[in-house]
């Protein structure tokens, strides 16, 4: 097992100097796709492109996404 797998499966406790990230943090791809599933309930690319059209790119711009999704 690599050190970023066992990273993943070994959780961390609250201490001193250890404090836990708030939030959720969704380290797996089959969560993270289960998750949004189950968030959106089938509504996810209408949401997306809903997003799209309101962040005013159009066709042919360059868009960058950081840290949404696997």
């Amino acid at each position: 097992m690599s050190d970023t797998e066992q990273s993943q499966s070994t959780p961390r406790r609250p201490g001193p100097g250890n404090e836990a990230p708030p939030g959720i943090l969704i380290t797996r791809v089959r969560g993270y796709n289960l998750f949004n599933t189950v968030f959106f309930g089938g509504r996810r690319r209408r949401f997306a492109t809903a997003l799209a059209a309101e962040s005013g790119a159009s066709r042919g711009d360059h868009v960058l996404d950081i840290g949404c999704g696997p």
